[in-house]
């Protein structure tokens, strides 16, 4: 028994370690009487971590480091330029190429909202990965939700910006020189909740009335079988009416 245990242990070599390269270091001044935070983006060698994806890693003085790895596959973290549109992305509240904070989400926690971006893959939006800080200063994880960012604005005049996402990306069916026609994919508003430890929560007052005034309107979910015709210009409208 004792020999074939010693086989089994030579024939089973143990995983080896990854190792990672730095792709993006920043400093923010994240929390107002506090020392900059290091963050770093990193990636793994093409021979120790093929299936794996980034990793992001937040260095605090006197803290632990504070790690999120993406393991879901092995794209790597998108740049915040390929992650957002175009006018989003300028609004970006630190000089960084893969870090996004966001200081107009500010109120909630009294922090702003530090933003990044893990792979995607083309049968869903997103993910997007949002952190914000604890009463001590330490990042937690808000949210790793499959949504694509479109905007953050203040809908509802409280002075607290929400998220207007879309959790499906439209397949285009049809298209003309001035038009697209393709799925139905509303988008969806978020809010923060309030709390010492916030989570993302779905509005569906405000989804409602965001796509009445932006896209059109049957119903939340994404209906293959609505078909909807945007055009340049931005005129959106219904091509097959719900059943």
């Amino acid at each position: 028994m004792l020999i074939l245990a010693a086989l089994l242990l030579l024939q089973s070599p143990s995983t080896p370690a990854v190792h990672w390269r730095v792709v993006e270091r920043a400093k923010v001044s994240w929390r107002a009487g506090s020392p900059s935070y290091e963050l770093l983006m990193e990636a793994p060698d093409s021979s120790t971590g093929r299936d794996m994806g980034g990793r992001m890693l937040v260095r605090i003085d006197g803290k632990p480091l504070f790690v999120f790895t993406d393991t879901s596959g092995p794209k790597p973290f998108r740049t915040v330029g390929a992650a957002l549109p175009e006018d989003l992305a300028r609004r970006n509240g630190i000089a960084s190429t893969h870090f996004y904070l966001v200081r107009t989400l500010s109120r909630t926690l009294g922090t702003p909202l530090l933003f990044a971006f893990p792979g995607q893959y083309e049968d869903h939006a997103g993910p997007t990965l949002i952190l914000g800080l604890d009463s001590t200063g330490y990042p937690f994880v808000i949210s790793s939700a499959d949504i694509s960012l479109e905007t953050i604005v203040d809908l509802n005049g409280d002075g607290v910006a929400e998220l207007v996402a879309r959790t499906t990306v439209p397949q285009g069916f049809s298209r003309t020189e001035d038009c697209t026609v393709g799925t139905y994919d509303p988008l969806a508003v978020y809010h923060l909740s309030h709390g010492p430890h916030p989570t993302l929560q779905y509005d569906s007052t405000l989804s409602r009335r965001y796509n009445q005034a932006h896209y059109v309107w049957v119903g939340p979910a994404p209906r293959d079988q609505v078909a909807v015709k945007w055009c340049t210009g931005g005129k959106v409208s219904l091509v097959t009416p719900p059943d």
